[in-house]
């Protein structure tokens, strides 16, 4: 056992320890709902609704039952979202309705969805095998600390979710790896979560295909078949049940797509002669670029179709690419900085979210001297995650999913510390 999990103290009968995570990942949840719903009502925020794609989609469900209307009421059928938050939403908006209250409901919603994520830290110490202080200490910090909060309390994206869903999918991996064996079972419900995390967010597909890589590794010393068979049930079982949403997409848009179709576009509005690194300083070639800001933009979507438009604004952000690689190069080294240091609206936002990222950095390294596995899974999945936003507008939003592993890797360094100086206080070697 290494050095964290002995100072969590972990009780030796199972179900006393059962019910402690539970009461622990339920008192988080509440403190952390409590917190967010009060900044809700004090904010006011829910009088500034956000009209964003997914919020126009689920708008669309609840009032049509259809996928579309991305842009504006008039421009289609879409796949520029996937397809389960919206669905989420539009049940939120059937209920609330689509004005004041509905925005409300959505909101703390968002803020239910963020909760359910720091209380599952303490469950997921313990599956990790680091006890459940760590869990504790990252569930309350991340609980106490709501510094983006806009991606946990406003609800117009998919964030939170794709945060409690990688969470999920990471802690299932994790657990299959403490295992033995690698069993049948595990990999038909690692299929299912995968399937299901990726029509949350496409995103997560790069998780999805390093945690099974890593899986080989892991059980590497179980034999070529039983390890092939485990990743082709996970692998094939997700395309399976993505096969829907790619059906329903071949036939209104014409193409098959069992994720999302608007790449082309957001990588055209992130690379071109106007373009600035981060969201907000990118608002003109938003404005000139962007459909549901420009309005000749949004008469070539609705003339063209969407897939023939995002193919035609995928091959101009290319070429614009070939022409200008060393500007290129330099929107792409700013976004990976702003990325992981992210310039908030207030100074001590930024300097917050900074620190607990080069404390999740010291925090991998002391992890890796504990638990290799634990902390290559980690390292791999924080990686390869934000590739994908390192060419296209650097948002906070984008970092939210993946924040809880930073608020973790952070809590372990703080524990491991506030372990080792008690240990020399009272005399005690590690």
């Amino acid at each position: 056992m290494n050095k964290v999990a002995q100072e969590a103290s972990i009780p030796a009968d199972t179900t006393s320890h059962a019910s402690g995570v539970v009461f622990r990942s339920v008192a988080i949840f509440f403190v952390a709902l409590f917190l967010r719903v009060a900044l809700i009502m004090v904010t006011k925020s829910y009088l500034a609704p956000e009209r964003t794609e997914v919020v126009n989609v689920a708008r669309s469900l609840a009032a049509h039952g259809e996928f579309a209307n991305a842009y504006s009421p008039t421009s289609g059928p879409t796949a520029h979202t996937s397809p389960v938050y919206p669905l989420l939403l539009s049940i939120v908006y059937r209920w609330f309705g689509a004005g004041q209250a509905g925005e409300v409901a959505q909101e703390v919603f968002a803020c239910c969805l963020a909760s359910l994520l720091w209380g599952w830290m303490p469950a997921a110490s313990s599956i990790f095998g680091l006890g459940t202080s760590v869990g504790v200490v990252a569930g309350m910090m991340g609980a106490l600390l709501p510094i983006n909060r806009w991606p946990e309390t406003k609800g117009s994206f998919e964030a939170p979710l794709t945060a409690v869903m990688l969470a999920m999918l990471f802690s299932a991996f994790l657990c299959t790896w403490k295992r033995s064996q690698p069993s049948l079972a595990h990999a038909v419900g690692l299929g299912i979560l995968g399937a299901l995390a990726i029509l949350v967010a496409p995103t997560l597909a790069s998780a999805l295909a390093v945690l099974l890589v890593l899986s080989c590794f892991r059980f590497r010393r179980d034999g070529a078949i039983r390890i092939v068979t485990y990743v082709l049930v996970v692998a094939v079982l997700a395309f399976f049940l993505l096969l829907p949403w790619g059906i329903r997409n071949y036939r209104v848009l014409g193409k098959f797509i069992v994720t999302r179709s608007n790449f082309g576009l957001e990588l055209q509005a992130s690379n071109n002669d106007f373009a600035k690194a981060k969201v907000y300083d990118n608002e003109f070639a938003n404005k000139r670029y962007h459909p549901k800001e420009n309005r000749a933009e949004l008469q070539r979507v609705e003339s063209m179709g969407e897939i023939a438009y995002n193919r035609q604004k995928l091959q101009e952000a290319t070429d614009w690419i070939r022409a200008h690689p060393r500007r290129f190069m330099s929107l792409t080294v700013q976004r990976v900085f702003y990325f992981w240091f992210p310039n908030m609206k207030r100074p001590a936002q930024t300097v917050l979210l900074g620190l607990l990222t080069l404390g999740a950095i010291l925090g991998g390294f002391r992890l890796y001297r504990d638990d290799h596995l634990v902390a290559i899974a980690f390292v791999s999945v924080l990686l390869t995650y934000p590739l994908i936003y390192y060419i296209v507008q650097s948002d906070a939003r984008y970092v939210y999913p993946i924040s809880w592993m930073i608020y973790f890797l952070a809590a372990y360094y703080l524990f491991g510390m506030w372990s080792s100086v008690r240990n020399s206080r009272t005399g005690t070697t590690q």
